[in-house]
């Protein structure tokens, strides 16, 4: 495992997202069982998440599960505003280690960081109306419902709509 261990919970540890990693990554996205709930749900090559990591977002963390430090998903943060400190984050986790909390704790250590460190205000997360997984993981961590957009994204050939969570530092 390389790079420099970010944060470390229980069972995670997030590490800065180094160019190697975008290959293992690049093949969880590819699965079926992963790209289907995520928008777009269209294939990410290494290149693609390379580029995504370090033109889209402010922070992009792999997820290594800490005993195996199996390469196992990923967090990150798009910063929409800078002067009212509004983020956007997205996650996720290899099918093979869902359902094990891992998504649920690596976005408690996000969300924590960016509250703490980088004095963010409010933190939103967009799911599919049916990627009940995410919703779950949204709520375990505070994440209320804010909106629910109606036919807002084109996908696998239907219009669906989509949840917008927040969760604000108070």
């Amino acid at each position: 495992m390389k790079g420099s261990k970010f944060l470390e919970g229980e069972n995670v540890l997030l590490l800065q997202f180094e160019e190697e990693d975008a290959e293992k990554l690049s093949t969880i996205l590819n699965l079926p069982s992963v790209r289907k709930p995520m928008i777009p749900a269209t294939p990410q090559s290494p290149t693609d998440i390379k580029s995504y990591a370090s033109e889209e977002t402010e922070v992009f963390l792999t997820i290594f599960d800490k005993d195996s430090e199996e390469k196992i998903g990923h967090v990150e943060l798009i910063l929409e505003d800078k002067v009212a400190r509004v983020g956007e984050i997205g996650y996720m986790v290899d099918p093979n280690h869902q359902g094990k909390g891992i998504a649920t704790e690596s976005v408690d250590l996000l969300v924590n960081y960016l509250f703490r460190e980088l004095n963010l205000q409010k933190i939103k997360a967009e799911t599919d109306e049916d990627n009940e997984g995410s919703k779950e993981v949204l709520k375990k961590n505070g994440f209320e419902k804010e909106a629910t957009l109606e036919r807002e994204k084109f996908k696998n050939g239907t219009l669906i709509g989509t949840e917008i969570y927040s969760i604000y530092n108070e």
